[in-house]
């Protein structure tokens, strides 16, 4: 959740020149002729004896221009708006202003200016460059592409205006990113932007060689280019060049630290000057219409459900950190009725508790009961539920800022908390049983976040305060504890997870390299992702070398949720990621060698994400089309955003993307804005769909039924016993093959109910195999669909 902020690099634009109306002073010839050699500085001094003597606009430009080269954007504003004042025609002016606004990050800003240049001087072709590019990071990417075909209308030639239209179509997976980046490079061998774009499109389609080759000649440019050095790094590893890799890696770990590149502006060169005049009308942002198809999708039934949680942040205008993470929900069935009860985790007043508490609620067939058990009274982050003492029921386990606890379920949903090792007292947020050792117990994983306390708490924001980001605080390590008989030992040292450099939010168990254990995925917040590699209950951090640590340029991202499919229907485990706004969500695909490529923009899901904070997140078939679609629970952090940003809203919508094929559509499923966290997945009324439950931020939980239309029939699996967790089963329908893991960890502070949705098509009978924990398999043919089956291990 670390706030974002745009550090532009400024370059020149050589434009034509008109001359001033009025004659130059002579100090502004002579000031010209030092800027024109380099000399900045002199240049400077040389234009501000001038305007002693003298309002002149064109010394106001070389005085601003030369504050930007020397990093003092900040007191360049006050000279640029200085010369506005002085001559608001001049078109550059308006342009060079937005330059600055920005760079300060104020978009909306940036964006009024350029629309009233652009009016002043409709044939500048840089001044519609520029404001393509700030479409583009407002994350409007049709306004951008409009922007950027005028300025390529009026200088066909310009290698920048070629480069960043074919990188704004790689961001939307459009296939006509490929031509304009290559008509760059022939208009511009060196330019970057054209070698970073084709460098990031060869990787995508496997061509490492040649993707290697685009990174190279960046570096060999500009050594100081973290991201090219990272997708050099992975093109060689794939390439079997580990020496190569691992130097080129180390680069970019050396550069680490350094703000993210973001899209480049151009400032106008002070030595020319442009052209003045036009009229001028403020154009407003407009929300393109969505095209998403027609028809039902999700509806909301949580007071007909009889759900009347409403979550406790304890917001009292101190901005403690804490208030913002929300919290989650799990869906499991406690009670063994064959029906998912729900269990929504609550936070309480603060700084002092005021008898808030989690809350259970029994499933009777469809409609639910809120029932007492499991009442803990922490401040609640999130839940996992799985039967760690192997006595066949499920229990609870409820993370905290502050002491987690464990819940032993007795039977009929009477729950006893239990001292089992588990009370970490740290700032825990998701956490996932999973047997890490196959010895046949469960194990916990609990993913911790930050070092945070009331009396520690920071303030935060320039214009307004607002919560302050977790990079202000440190990070704490997660926790893996051994169930030793119903009893947890901590090893995270033994087995080799100890790590203070992560700020966990999601995890998820995953066996990415079809060993057979079950690895560690964790989404970490403003730093890089962890993906451990778990050999026989030790583990290697495989987090660089897999391509999971970053996004495919290179960048830590906030990762939130998790969740773990096989959108493409390789057989392989697919990783996708909920992030910040502006940063998009992130899909790793698989590539079934231990390492994984950032699919985001081909499967088309970073535009639609762009300006929405995911949370909750998970793959699944929605409507029985034999594909897993995905959704994500959205809602900004910032208490103040709107008002800070003019375009992101705090409440937003929650999306849900139909897999076409490996390519996804939003189809607008959710029309409600709220600030939702977790969220979890159950068939709440046992009609052969999964639904949805989402817990909301410092609002009421709500509870969503799956009313899509559906492509053909489904089956479901439940499988019994702990020796289920983890295990993978595989559906076979005519000449699909289909794989879920059964159980395992995912979304946000959340978990769902266990078990393994397929939709099947038009098939009338499947196949069905089980590979078990420790690779036992069970086979069965001809199962009738339409319908939920239990399997139990060793048993069918």
């Amino acid at each position: 959740m670390h706030l974002l902020f745009y550090l532009l690099i400024l370059v020149w634009a050589a434009c034509g020149s008109d001359s001033a109306e009025e004659g130059p002073p002579g100090g502004y010839v002579q000031a010209l002729e030092h800027f024109e050699r380099g000399e900045y500085e002199v240049a400077r001094g040389v234009c501000e004896a001038v305007v002693e003597e003298r309002d002149f606009v064109e010394c106001y430009r070389i005085i601003g221009a030369a504050l930007v080269v020397a990093g003092r954007g900040d007191e360049a504003l006050g000279w640029y708006r200085r010369a506005v004042e002085l001559d608001p025609e001049y078109a550059v002016l308006h342009s060079d202003l937005a330059c600055l606004y920005s760079q300060q990050g104020r978009q909306r800003a940036a964006l009024g200016r350029l629309e009233r240049a652009a009016a002043l001087a409709p044939e500048a072709a840089f001044i519609h460059y520029n404001m393509g590019r700030v479409w583009e990071q407002l994350g409007f990417y049709p306004e951008s592409e409009v922007a950027y075909m005028r300025a390529l209308a009026l200088e066909a030639g310009d290698a920048r205006v070629q480069a960043a239209l074919g990188r704004l179509y790689l961001a939307q997976g459009r296939a006509e990113a490929e031509a304009h980046l290559a008509q760059a490079l022939v208009l511009d061998g060196e330019n970057p932007e054209a070698h970073y774009g084709l460098g990031r499109l060869r990787a995508q389609q496997g061509r490492d060689a040649a993707a290697a080759a685009h990174f190279k000649r960046i570096v060999e440019g500009d050594p100081q280019h973290a991201d090219a050095w990272y997708g050099l790094g992975q093109a060689y590893a794939k390439l079997g060049q580990e020496e190569q890799s691992r130097q080129a890696l180390a680069r970019f770990g050396a550069l680490q630290g350094r703000p993210p590149r973001d899209l480049e502006l151009i400032l106008s060169n002070p030595t020319r000057t442009y052209p003045r005049g036009g009229e001028f009308v403020a154009a407003a942002i407009v929300e393109a219409p969505t095209s998403a198809p027609a028809g039902a999708f999700f509806t909301e039934i949580t007071a007909a459900a009889g759900i009347d949680f409403v979550h406790t942040h304890g917001a009292a205008g101190e901005y403690y950190i804490v208030e913002t993470l929300g919290s989650g929900v799990c869906g499991a069935d406690f009670d063994g009725d064959g029906w998912a009860d729900l269990y929504w985790v609550d936070g309480h007043a603060l700084p002092a508790p005021a008898g808030t508490v989690n809350r259970l609620y029994r499933n009777g067939g469809g409609s639910f009961v809120p029932v007492a058990g499991a009442a803990d009274a922490g401040y609640g982050m999130g839940c996992a539920a799985a039967d760690y003492d192997g006595d066949g029921d499920l229990d609870l386990y409820a993370t905290n800022w502050g002491a987690n606890a464990l819940y032993r379920n007795d039977g009929d949903l009477n729950f006893a908390r239990v001292e089992r090792g588990v009370e970490d007292a740290r700032w825990s947020t998701s956490a996932a049983f999973f047997d890490a050792d196959l010895d046949g117990d469960l194990d916990l994983y609990a993913v911790n976040y930050l070092d945070f306390a009331i009396d520690d708490n920071k303030i935060c924001g320039a214009q307004i305060r607002d919560y302050c980001g977790p990079d202000v605080y440190d990070g704490q390590a997660d926790a893996l504890l051994r169930n030793d008989g119903g009893a947890f030992v901590d090893i995270t040292r033994a087995a080799g997870l100890y790590n203070q450099a992560g700020k966990g939010l999601g995890v998820a168990t995953v066996d990415y390299d079809g060993d057979g254990d079950l690895d560690l995925y964790v989404a970490n917040d403003g730093v890089a992702n962890f993906l451990y590699r778990n050999d026989g209950g030790i583990y290697a951090d495989e987090s660089l070398r897999s391509a999971t640590a970053y996004n495919g340029d290179g960048d830590a991202e906030a990762g939130m949720g998790v969740a773990v499919g096989d959108y493409d229907g390789d057989l392989r485990p697919d990783l996708f990621v909920t992030n910040l706004a502006y940063e998009t969500n992130t899909l790793y695909g698989n590539e079934g060698d231990g390492t994984f490529v950032d699919r985001t923009d081909v499967a088309r899901l970073g535009e639609s994400s762009l300006r929405r904070v995911g949370f909750g997140a998970h793959f699944f078939d929605a409507n029985h089309d034999g594909a897993e679609d995905l959704f994500a629970a959205n809602g900004h952090i910032l208490a103040h955003i709107e008002a800070l940003s003019g375009v992101i809203t705090h409440a937003q919508a929650n999306q849900l993307w139909r897999n076409d094929g490996g390519v996804f559509t939003d189809l607008a499923a959710f029309d409600q804005q709220r600030v939702s966290r977790g969220s979890a997945l159950a068939d709440w009324d046992l009609d052969g769909d999964l639904d949805l439950a989402v817990a909301n931020n410092g609002g009421r939980g709500a509870l969503w039924r799956n009313d899509m239309a559906k492509a053909g029939h489904w089956l479901q699996v439940v499988l019994r016993g702990v020796r289920g967790v983890g295990a993978k089963i595989f559906v076979e329908s005519g000449e699909q093959v289909q794989v879920r893991v059964f159980g395992t960890a995912g979304s946000y502070l959340s978990q769902g109910e266990g078990v393994a949705h397929f939709g099947v098509g038009d098939a009338s009978e499947v196949a069905v195999r089980v590979v078990w924990g420790d690779g036992q398999e069970t086979r069965l043919q001809g199962m009738v669909v339409d319908r939920r089956v239990y399997l139990e291990y060793d048993k069918k």
